[in-house]
């Protein structure tokens, strides 16, 4: 990501030159930088609130969003040839135990959208489930209380999606 370090006494000051968009104000460490836009990473992961379900959100393409967490490991070991140019980042606690279902679906059919499910967005390890396509559904059992990252990552900067989340039944 991009990080530029402002001039003057207060690094972020206006007019500080360096954080005009997409850059914004990173007052703990004093610099300019991509990572705070919503969505972005997953210090600033757009939160999603599972309390009332189920839940539609739509996100329209942004060429200002990055690819952060674009090397292998954190795509749940996808290695393909597709290339994924940016992502957005969610952020959710599950309200109750049980049985999710994320399905992303991209605005465009010529675009693929490579959806994973982590229990730490920091941490390549901890992914836990994926799925990859125009449509892309993941169902897993989740912990009440538990914290989780859904990534969804599209081909092209132009990729907006549509995101549905619902709880389902468990067959024992």
């Amino acid at each position: 990501f991009a990080v530029h370090v402002c001039a003057g006494s207060d690094p972020c000051a206006s007019p500080c030159p360096d954080c005009s968009l997409p850059h914004e104000c990173d007052y703990e460490a004093g610099v300019c930088s991509d990572e705070l836009m919503e969505g972005n990473s997953c210090r600033a992961s757009r939160v999603l609130d599972l309390s009332s379900l189920p839940l539609s959100v739509s996100v329209d393409a942004d060429p200002l969003l990055t690819n952060r967490l674009g090397s292998a490991p954190y795509r749940c070991g996808v290695d393909t040839v597709t290339s994924y140019t940016v992502e957005t980042i969610f952020a959710f606690t599950p309200p109750a135990l049980g049985k999710y279902r994320f399905t992303a679906t991209t605005q465009k059919t010529y675009q693929d959208l490579l959806v994973y499910l982590a229990s730490d967005c920091e941490r390549a390890e901890s992914c836990l489930a994926r799925a990859e396509g125009a449509i892309a559904a993941l169902e897993v059992k989740l912990e009440p209380e538990q914290s989780y990252a859904l990534i969804v990552e599209g081909e092209l900067e132009d990729t907006g999606f549509a995101l549905h989340v619902e709880q389902v039944a468990e067959c024992d």
